[in-house]
């Protein structure tokens, strides 16, 4: 068996966290509804109730001073105060459960790839315009079963993310010239583009990868953005078959104790994406191997600890035949769902 599953006393910890963590997200969102500000403001010779909208001095009018906007100005005034209050205390528990998952060496995932995931999740494109993909995916696979995954399967000096191009990308901050990279260097300010356009790389040589579907599939060559110090998201074959797949969703924890939300692909379509690649003759020999084990230790935990995930005939869908007639291929998938007629 390529995984272990957690102790009783880690799964209650790290549920623990998870919990507190969602609690704290929404806090958060509810404390943004506040951002910008309420003020009186007096214009010819009246009083008039604003609200700012954003950094740069926007704002709007909510009316004339009278009984309903001092009533609207105390409401949103108590309503922050309340929020960051609960803010306040959820941050404190939260620490102090990052704390006890650290000592009980709960924690699963690399410091700088929880940095990084939080950046991106701030700003809302974790989920809607970017996914991870390759050996980090596996995370989340294992945070929502139990479980951990042996050492040798998940050794990796990257991450990387699949752009979906058909979405637009919408970054929350109000800053006119944040790009994607920009918030990369909030994890780690040593971050700086390759010689490979959709690549960047900290002091400690960690890498971050943007991929897309193959351009040929799209309308218009798709970019992330304008700036020349952006991403430019390189084309890969057949990551359409990760794009179409359900996203899987889950809490993961770094291991500090630090915790962040992930998303990927459905671990059904990791692992006949990993299988498929593993038969591809020019792929590197030691990636080939790499690439068949983490399939079958994801096949066997979907086996185990997934059985509502079927290979039935509409998930396969998602994949061309010619998939299932690879002989290596359909020898694995063979015994994976007695419904699974290949």
């Amino acid at each position: 068996m390529s995984y272990d599953d957690l102790s009783d006393n880690k799964i209650k910890h790290t549920i623990d966290l998870k919990q507190t963590y969602d609690g704290y997200l929404e806090a958060r969102m509810r404390l943004d509804h506040y951002k910008g500000g309420m003020m009186w403001k007096k214009s010819g010779g009246n009083e008039y109730l604003v609200k700012v909208t954003n950094t740069r001095g926007g704002n709007k009018s909510l009316g004339v001073r009278s009984a309903e906007t001092e009533q609207m100005y105390s409401d949103f005034h108590k309503g922050k105060d309340r929020a960051k209050e609960r803010l306040s205390g959820l941050k404190e528990q939260l620490k102090e459960q990052s704390n006890i998952v650290r000592a009980i060496n709960a924690g699963r995932v690399p410091k700088i790839t929880i940095s990084i995931l939080s950046r991106l999740n701030q700003e809302g494109l974790i989920g809607k315009n970017l996914i991870v993909i390759g050996t980090n995916a596996i995370y989340a696979y294992e945070a929502v079963a139990g479980v951990s995954f042996e050492s040798k399967l998940m050794e990796t000096r990257d991450i990387d993310f699949l752009w979906d191009s058909r979405t637009k990308l919408k970054i929350c901050s109000s800053e006119d010239d944040k790009t994607v990279l920009s918030i990369i260097q909030k994890a780690d300010k040593t971050f700086e583009k390759t010689k490979l356009p959709f690549q960047a790389s900290n002091k400690g040589g960690f890498m971050v990868d943007i991929v897309r579907v193959n351009e040929d599939l799209l309308t218009e060559p798709p970019s992330l953005g304008d700036s020349k110090d952006e991403f430019e998201p390189v084309p890969i074959p057949n990551l359409e078959w990760l794009l179409s797949s359900p996203k899987f969703e889950a809490t993961v924890i770094g291991v500090d104790g630090t915790p962040a939300k992930i998303v990927a692909p459905d671990p059904r379509a990791f692992a006949l994406h990993k299988l498929w690649l593993s038969e591809q003759p020019d792929r590197d020999p030691a990636k080939k191997n790499r690439d068949r084990g983490q399939a079958l230790a994801v096949i066997q935990l979907v086996q185990d600890k997934f059985p509502f995930l079927k290979m039935d005939e509409n998930f396969k869908k998602i994949f061309p035949k010619t998939v299932f007639k690879m002989e290596k291929v359909n020898s694995v998938l063979d015994d994976w769902d007695d419904d699974f007629d290949l």
